[in-house]
């Protein structure tokens, strides 16, 4: 009976087997922290890649950092820190980051690559690595410019103002209030204008602004203007300032007298962009404030009771006009 006890008592081969298991995946749990934390380094990495296909570079390039510190061994957020970096112009990082890449990448990506680094070097001038400044890559030839520039995956958004691609259409509309002041009198002036032309990039438009205006007071009026404007956005898109020449004529008519006359100067446009949106990572739209201010010289003919008996007919002379005024425009620019 004891020795039944004692082979009971002591375990089996088998038994020891099964046991040493949970141990040595206790350990091996232990000693690979990367273990707990897979979901971690997956999220960062998605997060970031979603950025970068996004077109959002500025705020991909640390999510990316960040994401290849966590995941070394996926090459292709490296290739996409690359891209970004050569959309914000840093393109002696994006040359470093793309070359990392082609070192490690399969046969089949290295080519692509490769020729995307070129025309990097070449739009830039940066020296390839380990060669001198003055051996950088020579301009393309006829056949290479004709040749399409195909971005390779991951593909990126084209950053909004980039320069070679965002020539496009401007257009707004304006309701004026504001003085006609010509050179007897002031009247008052309400009108509506329009802006017709080209946006070039984010920071520069041409366009021209025909107008009509009402003017009222102690006469009544029209006043038809135009005025081609070239004008600069800064401030982070909140302000435009411009100028141009300005043209223009005017006709009114008093209880005792009427006039008219033709003006030519230059006009000068500040607007403060109260609200800015970009829906289609191109044109932006704007509800805006703005101040114009005409100023023109030119011939004006007045005619009233009093000439036409006392010297037989109007009388004209050249003077100058100012109209202010104030505006509240929606533009696409």
């Amino acid at each position: 009976m004891s020795a039944t006890l004692e082979v009971m008592r002591r375990p089996s081969p088998a038994r020891r087997q099964f046991a040493v298991v949970p141990v040595l995946l206790g350990v091996v749990s232990f000693s690979n922290p990367a273990m707990g934390q897979p979901s971690e380094a997956r999220r960062v990495a998605q997060h970031a890649r979603g950025l970068a296909l996004g077109g959002q570079c500025e705020e991909a390039i640390p999510e990316l950092d960040r994401a290849i510190a966590l995941n070394p061994q996926q090459l292709d957020l490296l290739r996409a820190r690359g891209e970004c970096f050569a959309r914000l112009g840093r393109r002696e990082e994006a040359v470093r980051d793309l070359e990392a890449y082609a070192a490690a990448a399969n046969e089949a990506d290295v080519a692509t690559v490769r020729q995307r680094i070129q025309e990097i070097q070449v739009l830039t001038r940066v020296p390839a690595r380990g060669a001198s400044p003055a051996s950088a890559p020579a301009p393309p030839t006829e056949t290479a410019r004709a040749a399409p520039c195909v971005i390779v995956a991951p593909s990126l958004t084209p950053k909004p103002g980039d320069i070679l691609d965002s020539s496009r259409f401007r257009g707004g509309i304006e309701l004026d209030v504001g003085v006609f002041k010509p050179p007897s009198g002031a009247l008052g002036a309400v009108g509506v204008s329009g802006q017709l032309g080209l946006q070039v990039g984010d920071l520069v438009g041409v366009y021209v602004t025909p107008g009509l205006t009402y003017l009222n007071g102690s006469a009544a009026g029209v006043d038809v203007t135009s005025a081609l404007v070239v004008d600069f956005t800064v401030l982070k898109d909140r302000l435009t300032i411009g100028a141009g020449p300005e043209a223009g004529v005017f006709a009114y008519l008093g209880t005792s007298s009427v006039g008219g006359g033709v003006g030519y100067g230059a006009r000068l446009h500040v607007a403060w962009n109260a609200v800015v949106s970009r829906e289609d990572g191109r044109a932006r739209r704007a509800l805006a404030l703005g101040l114009d201010a005409r100023f023109v010289i030119g011939p004006e003919a007045t005619a009233s009771a009093a000439n036409v008996l006392t010297s037989g007919g109007p009388t004209s002379h050249v003077g100058f006009t100012f109209a202010p005024v104030l505006s509240v425009e929606y533009v696409s620019f």
